[in-house]
This record gives structure tokens, C-alpha cells and sequence, in this order.
């Protein structure tokens, strides 16, 4: 009987051990329609909040520097929704100052990086856009929006 008990006790221990695990995993945006993919099994980073974490993993970042990152991609984002909503701009309008609010909020960013974690993020910046232009080589002229 002391077995039995025992042995329920571990098993519903399991169950509500993966179901957290599962809870938190579809929480990160990893799970079933977590996330918008962005190409070779990445996810894209979803507000400033989903940026944050994914520049928090890849560069490593300190609780001192997520503190100083966070007002800064928020700031971010209110301004590149604000910037969409804006009915009176073209798309191309719209297209060059979402480039401008990207670039000047990384430049408030770039003092906050080591010198190492600012070269990896160089590294991965790089990489993106090279893989942005090989894609747009591979768009036919008429195809763009």
C-alpha cells in the first residue's frame, strides 16, 4: 500500500512537472504557433520584450545591461507603431524612418555592449543582411511589395 501511495505521489509529480515545462515552452514562442519563422528554424523576435530576450541570450547579457536595453527597445517600438499607423506617409516614407528609429536606437545600444558582445552583435547583424540581400537577388522585380 506504502508503495502505491508512493509510486502515485512520483507519477503526479511527473505530470505536473512537463506540464510546466510545456507551459513554459509555448510562453517562449517556441511552441506550436509561438512564432513567426524567420527562416532555418529561427523564430523572430516579437516586440521588445521577445528582442530583449533574444539579444539577452546571444550576447549574454548582464542584468545591468537588460535594465539599460529594455526603455530603449520600448521607446523603440511605440515609435515604429506609431510610424505604421501614420496614414499620411507612403510605404517608402514609412520603410526609411522605421530604418532611422532602428539605426538611432541602436547606437543608444552600442555603449551598453562589451567590446565583445558589440563585435558578435556586428557578426550577427552582418549575416542578416547578407541574407537579406541574397533574398532580394532571388526576388523577381515584379514580386516586390
Amino acid at each position: 500500500m506504502k508503495k502505491r501511495k508512493m509510486a502515485l505521489v512520483v507519477s503526479a509529480m511527473v505530470v505536473a512537472l512537463a506540464g510546466l515545462e510545456q507551459a513554459a515552452f509555448a510562453q517562449s514562442g517556441q511552441g506550436m504557433g509561438g512564432g513567426q519563422t524567420a527562416g532555418q528554424g529561427q523564430t523572430r523576435a516579437r516586440g521588445a520584450a521577445g528582442r530583449l530576450a533574444k539579444m539577452t541570450t546571444r550576447l549574454s547579457l548582464t542584468e545591468a545591461q537588460q535594465s539599460q536595453i529594455k526603455p530603449i527597445l520600448e521607446d523603440e517600438e511605440t515609435q515604429l507603431k506609431a510610424v505604421k499607423a501614420d496614414t499620411t506617409l507612403s510605404r517608402v516614407q514609412k520603410r526609411d524612418k522605421a530604418r532611422e528609429i532602428r539605426q538611432a536606437s541602436y547606437e543608444k545600444i552600442k555603449p551598453v555592449l562589451t567590446p565583445e558582445q558589440l563585435q558578435k552583435e556586428e557578426e550577427i547583424r552582418g549575416k542578416a543582411k547578407a541574407r537579406w540581400e541574397e533574398r532580394r537577388k532571388r526576388t523577381p522585380k515584379g514580386a516586390e511589395q
